[in-house]
């Protein structure tokens, strides 16, 4: 016959593996360089001036650095410039729930000049369709359009943005003639900023 301390050996030893198992995981930190997973883009109510339609793959988290393609369409019914005032609200999730104004930013003057800037390889896109201009030296302008995206790889990384808290967020973009209270372009995106390997 066994004895018990036999049985409690036996017994504990697979539940203190596992613990230890458990117990020695990576924590991920709060913030750093990401990489950022687009999840969905939808257009919101504007008068049209500029549209985004796009629908971007799928993220595969083991192979984070396959870039992500876009397919859709941009149209463009008049020249865009800089004559543009943005808002831009960002919204977290946390606790199952949009935890709403996480992050607000305003740019007064803005337009192409601050696309080129801000997302320059989404700008690039635009670009090779439109006939925009890349160089930073000269006048940023998109002419009018329609352009047909077909599954456009696009990095999405922000220069001027190189460490962001690990996360999902939501973000809309509204832009308006700065002498203006009419919407003229909209853009809601659902994305999740995730920590990149080294």
């Amino acid at each position: 016959m066994r004895s018990k301390l036999h049985f409690v050996v036996m017994g504990t030893l697979p539940a203190l593996l596992l613990i230890g198992r458990v117990c020695c995981k990576n924590i991920n930190t709060f913030a750093g360089p990401y990489i950022v997973n687009l999840r969905m883009l939808e257009a919101c109510p504007s008068d049209g001036t500029l549209e985004i339609n796009v629908r971007p793959t799928h993220f595969n988290p083991s192979r984070p650095f396959d870039l992500q393609l876009l397919t859709g369409n941009v149209s463009v019914k008049e020249d865009i410039e800089d004559r543009f005032y943005a808002n831009i609200n960002v919204a977290v999730w946390a606790n199952n729930q949009w935890k709403e104004n996480f992050f607000i930013m305003t740019f007064p003057q803005c337009g192409c000049t601050a696309a080129r800037e801000q997302a320059p390889d989404v700008f690039r896109i635009i670009a090779d369709h439109s006939g925009a201009e890349m160089d930073k030296k000269k006048p940023c302008r998109i002419p009018p359009g329609f352009y047909v995206l077909k599954n456009e790889p696009v990095n999405l990384n922000f220069p001027y943005f190189k460490v962001m808290p690990y996360g999902r967020y939501m973000a809309r973009i509204k832009t308006r003639y700065r002498n203006s209270n009419v919407t003229r372009f909209c853009l809601t995106f659902d994305f999740e900023m995730v920590q990149k390997p080294s």
